[in-house]
C-alpha cells in the first residue's frame, strides 16, 4: 500500500509541512488514490491559501485550521480530518475531494480548557493515513 507521510519541519514560525510518498505498490494502485501534496496547520484561509502557518496556537487565536491540498484526485472521494487532543478523538470532519485536484480545510474552536498537545490525522475513506499534523494550544 502506498503511504503519504507528512512531517512538520522548522521552528515555531514559520512552519513548513514536508510531504513525501513511499511506494510499495504498483503505479495502478497509486493512480486510484488522491495524492496529498500539501498539509499544514494555520490560523486561517485567505483566497484558498493557508494564512499564518504555525504549530503553536494561542487560546486568544480562537480557532485552529487544518489545510490540505490533493493533486491529482483521480475520482471524487472523501477524506477525513480527525482532530485529537491528548490521544482522544475530539472531532471527525468528513470532507469531499473532487477531480482533478482539490484543496480543503477544517477548523476547530480553541478554548482555554483545550490547552496542550493536539494532532490532526488526515485519512481516506478506506482508512489510508495521509498525514499527521501535530500542534499545541497555549495561553
Amino acid at each position: 500500500m502506498a503511504r503519504i507521510i507528512a512531517l512538520i519541519a522548522g521552528g515555531i514560525l514559520p512552519c513548513v509541512a514536508v510531504v513525501w510518498a513511499t511506494d510499495s505498490n504498483t503505479d495502478t494502485e497509486l493512480s486510484e488514490k488522491p495524492i496529498l501534496v500539501h498539509a499544514v496547520m494555520c490560523e486561517g484561509i485567505e483566497e484558498h491559501t493557508p494564512r499564518n502557518e504555525t504549530i503553536v496556537f494561542s487560546v486568544s487565536a480562537g480557532r485552529a485550521t487544518c489545510f490540505t491540498y490533493f493533486n491529482p484526485v483521480p475520482k471524487n472521494t472523501l477524506v477525513y480530518h480527525n482532530w485529537y487532543r491528548k490521544d482522544r478523538l475530539s472531532a471527525k470532519v468528513k470532507l469531499r475531494l473532487q477531480s482533478p485536484n482539490w484543496s480543503t480545510f477544517s477548523r476547530h474552536r480553541i478554548r482555554a480548557s483545550g490547552k496542550g498537545p493536539w494532532r490532526v490525522e488526515v485519512t481516506g475513506e478506506d482508512g489510508t493515513l495521509y498525514a499527521v499534523l501535530r500542534f499545541s494550544i497555549t495561553d
